[in-house]
């Protein structure tokens, strides 16, 4: 519980951190495609580690 916890905070200090630091040093559409980028990113590695067929096995079982 702690570490899941201690994750979001360090979460919500460093997502605003960079997003200030990328619209600092360019510009707001930056920002944005950026959290695409990682959104995207985030839910690729989801799929890669929990596969669809593990979890419909899981509820159907």
């Amino acid at each position: 519980m702690r570490a899941a916890s201690s994750a979001q905070y360090i979460g919500q200090v460093t997502g605003p951190l960079a997003g200030g630091f990328i619209a600092a040093h360019s510009d707001m559409p930056a920002v944005f495609a950026m959290t695409s980028v990682l959104m995207f990113a985030g839910a690729a590695f989801n799929a890669w580690v929990f596969p669809r067929s593990n979890r419909t096995r899981e509820i159907g079982a």
